[in-house]
């Protein structure tokens, strides 16, 4: 990582195949100004293929909860599944049928997705 003052602002450049990020958390870039009042100490730098990697695994945990999302609404609309999530008490057995379906939906995205755990 290369920290270079420019006279009004300073500027952060990884290494090559590298990017640099706050340590935070952020967006990841090859070159950028360093935010007033940071130092090289709240940033890190990281390899591209780990941004990538970060990424896709962002992207499939979006995927996921939108495919178990849908899944779940073929049967239950958000409505039907507030007056269960209030009434789990009162309702034990719906809302073990519901629970159960949730689950069922689950395991289904995870097959489809190709997830392992």
């Amino acid at each position: 990582m290369e920290i270079t003052e420019k006279g009004l602002y300073t500027e952060i450049a990884a290494a090559p195949g590298m990017l640099v990020r706050l340590r935070a958390g952020g967006a990841a870039f090859s070159c950028g100004m360093m935010l007033p009042g940071m130092t090289a100490a709240d940033y890190e730098e990281i390899s591209a293929d780990a941004v990538s990697a970060e990424a896709a695994a962002t992207e499939l945990r979006r995927r996921y909860s939108e495919r178990v999302e849908a899944l779940v609404a073929e049967r239950y609309s958000v409505q039907a599944e507030l007056a269960l999530l209030r009434q789990r008490q009162a309702k034990a057995g719906e809302f073990a049928e519901y629970d159960a379906f949730v689950e069922r939906c689950k395991a289904q995205a995870r097959a489809e997705l190709g997830i392992n755990d």
